[in-house]
């Protein structure tokens, strides 16, 4: 069964193409859709063609109708059983295929393990160390696939984020992306 956000994008995608295209004088008047209160989960991305955008002169908004709370969300929602780890840390099992890089509990972002352990006022990161993911540290890892590296430039612009995928039988850590922050690839630089 589709979640409310499909049906929610479905409606909207198709009420944006009819009415754009039923009428004479489509293409030169704004067209506005409006989400009604809730929270919606997505599955998968919303997905916008150039059929959803309207133009300069006639653009199409997507908004909350009369200020309704409107929260479009990529989480999930886990039920989760908390057990007491140790130092006041909780620890619990997600579902088989459950990947996510972010957690919240009663709307609050919750900081998840890691090191250099978190510490507010440091930049950039929270903290960070030069040997995170050394051989001698993912020696005492039992599986560190799905974990994070997070890079910053040595002149703090532009970082980029890995994903773990696993180690060698050395330690060394091996991992994929390279996705970049604050450095987007079009910027023309002199």
């Amino acid at each position: 069964m589709p979640t409310p956000a499909w049906w929610l994008n479905l409606f909207a995608q198709l009420g944006v193409r009819k009415t754009r295209s039923d009428r004479p004088h489509r293409g030169t008047q704004p067209t506005t859709v409006f989400w009604r209160a809730g929270t919606y989960h997505l599955d998968d991305a919303i997905v916008f063609t150039d059929k959803d955008s309207g133009s300069p002169n006639a653009p199409v908004f997507y908004r909350a109708f009369e200020s309704e709370p409107v929260v479009v969300s990529g989480g999930r929602r886990l039920e989760l059983d908390w057990q007491p780890y140790r130092n006041g840390i909780l620890q619990a099992k997600t579902p088989n295929g459950v990947q996510f890089d972010q957690l919240f509990v009663d709307r609050e972002r919750q900081v998840l393990a890691r090191y250099p352990s978190y510490g507010p006022d440091v930049l950039p990161y929270h903290r960070f160390s030069a040997d995170a993911f050394s051989p001698e540290r993912a020696e005492r890892w039992s599986n560190p696939a799905g974990g994070f590296i997070h890079a910053m430039h040595r002149n703090h612009w532009g970082g980029y984020h890995y994903r773990i995928t696993g180690k060698k039988p050395n330690h060394e850590v091996t991992y994929e992306g390279g996705s970049r922050t604050n450095n987007p690839a079009n910027w023309k630089c002199h």
